[in-house]
């Protein structure tokens, strides 16, 4: 690492990263604009394990028909999207 590029780091970067909670909250993300408690988001957690049995229902089916497939793309969308909100709170809460 370049000369500029320590100096620029040293100035820029914290030696020390606080923990979210003792950082002010205009700081962070805003963590509760997704699920409005942790115990929320477990509970969305339990669900969306729960429901992974509707994706793989479809192994080894896709070839069925055009409607299967379709049906099976639709049931993996929906969990994929609820995985990717469920996520982004997980990342939001320690950011």
């Amino acid at each position: 690492m370049g000369s500029s590029c320590k100096a620029l780091r040293m100035i820029i970067m914290p030696k020390v990263i606080s923990p979210r909670s003792k950082v002010n909250s205009k700081y962070t993300w805003n963590a509760e604009s997704v699920f409005s408690s942790d115990a929320a988001w477990e509970n969305e957690v339990d669900k969306i394990i729960a429901d992974i049995p509707l994706v793989k229902k479809f192994q080894g089916r896709l070839g069925e028909s055009a409607a299967v497939l379709l049906e099976a793309f639709k049931a993996y969308e929906s969990l994929s999207a609820r995985m990717s909100v469920a996520n982004m709170y997980a990342s939001f809460s320690n950011a």
